[in-house]
């Protein structure tokens, strides 16, 4: 990725920038229900957090598991996600930042395999400043420049296997980049904290229940059946107990939607 950003490029995002504010004023003076912009932000966080009621209904045994977790959990967090973005853009509440917050708690809450968003968003806003080049740090963590294999497939969906295998080389770049006068060193700051704390208090519990929950799996299904006289301990039974219904519910459906998003954004910026 290229650093290098002329003034014919500025002055054309510049003017992208306007045409596309002039078309927003045109379409809100056109429907003038798009002035209650708070009002609709937060029906729409109302309407999404009703995968409550799908996810009661999969534990009910209404539904397929296949269903709870790709329409009535992933479908909607994906709502959740879009609004999250909104939020940093100061779309809804700018003026009552409390209710902000509690947006910002509320679909962090349901997405618990991303980072804080609170940390999120000056690497966002960078994001949107230097995008495409060598210090888009949102795009590079994501897999954004790294060769296609199976190890880029699997930190597409999964932040954790992402810091094990990346974020050594990433930190070390980031202070190269600086000490090269490219990151400014609170945004060095702040990538440090998201990389240490982006994923607590949620996202590690998180990640934790469904990784036992994959290793239950695979000692049911691949090693027990060759080891009959192989026994899985009580508390491992009890804890998958607790762990399966909010791994399928909270952490699966985040862990699929995930990947599509980091798949599809990393091959388009």
């Amino acid at each position: 990725m290229s650093q290098t950003i002329n003034r014919t490029d500025i002055a054309e995002a510049r003017r992208i920038r306007q045409a596309i504010i002039n078309a927003n004023g045109t379409i809100r003076n056109q429907y003038q229900w798009l002035s209650h912009q708070n009002a609709i932000g937060f029906g729409l966080f109302s309407l999404s957090i009703g995968c409550i009621l799908g996810g009661w209904w999969w534990y009910a045994a209404y539904n397929s598991g296949l269903v709870a977790v790709f329409f009535w959990t992933a479908f909607w967090t994906s709502i959740l996600h879009e609004l999250e973005h909104d939020l940093i853009h100061n779309l809804y509440f700018k003026k009552y930042k409390p209710l902000q917050n509690l947006l910002f708690l509320g679909v962090w809450l349901f997405r618990p395999t991303t980072i804080n968003p609170w940390l999120r968003r000056d690497v966002h806003i960078h994001h949107h400043q230097y995008s495409g080049t060598e210090i888009d740090v949102e795009e590079i963590s994501i897999t954004n420049g790294e060769k296609w294999g199976l190890l880029r497939l699997i930190i597409t969906a999964d932040l954790i296997w992402a810091y094990i295998f990346r974020l050594p080389r990433l930190t070390a770049n980031a202070r190269k980049l600086q000490k090269e006068g490219k990151y400014p060193m609170e945004l060095v700051n702040k990538l440090h904290g998201a990389a240490r704390f982006g994923l607590l208090p949620f996202g590690i519990p998180a990640y934790f229940m469904w990784y036992f929950c994959l290793g239950y799996w695979f000692a049911q299904y691949f090693i027990l059946p060759f080891a009959p006289t192989l026994m899985l301990p009580e508390w491992a039974t009890e804890t998958y107990a607790f762990c399966y219904p909010v791994a399928m519910l909270w952490v699966a459906p985040n862990i699929f939607r995930q990947f599509c998003l980091h798949f599809i954004t990393s091959n388009m910026h």
